[in-house]
């Protein structure tokens, strides 16, 4: 097996940081039932972007002028 350059291993090293972060958030959002802040925000803008018509008055006022 032929050694790793220096950038090689410095790479390494940061995917393997990058995985482990990602995977220790995805186990505590599994284990505690909360989703990430990110799943969180994307839930609550979707929510916000599929209101009904009646939900938004300022729409319905630009649509009646």
């Amino acid at each position: 097996m032929a050694k790793r350059t220096l950038d090689q291993s410095l790479y390494w090293s940061q995917t393997n940081k990058v995985i482990g972060q990602q995977l220790r958030a995805y186990y505590q959002a599994c284990s505690s039932e909360e989703l990430p802040p990110g799943l969180r925000a994307l839930a609550k803008r979707l929510s916000e972007e599929t209101r009904t018509p009646a939900e938004h008055p300022a729409i319905i006022r630009d649509i009646e002028d």
